[in-house]
């Protein structure tokens, strides 16, 4: 809980706190050799631009830029309706896990 990180609610998300928190998960991952997976949820952003003749939203990282550049390797898991699905809509889901950014391995997708 990120209460028990910094002891306030709501004031977590800002650049330095974020940056630290990285830091203190690589040095925990390192030292105990594991990984340590965190999730940050994608939200909508307004994009108030103006000169377009008004603005749209778009996806992004919640906890924003200084935690997507502190990762090492990015997956995203997502779910579709299974391709094979009836005509009628129905059908099994489809968990999707997407290899986003690794410095180790090629971009890929698998089913599970």
């Amino acid at each position: 809980s990120i209460r028990l990180i910094n002891g306030k609610s709501g004031s977590f998300s800002t650049s330095p706190n974020v940056t630290r928190l990285a830091t203190l998960l690589i040095e925990i991952a390192s030292e105990f050799d594991l990984a340590v997976v965190a999730i940050n949820h994608l939200t909508t952003k307004i994009d108030k631009d103006t000169k377009n003749g008004g603005g749209g939203t778009k996806l992004v990282p919640a906890l924003g830029e200084s935690w997507a550049h502190a990762v090492i390797s990015r997956i995203m898991i997502d779910h579709r309706l299974h391709p094979e699905s009836s005509a009628d809509g129905t059908g099994r889901d489809v968990r999707i896990c997407t290899l986003i950014k690794s410095p180790h391995k090629p971009q890929g997708t698998a089913e599970f």
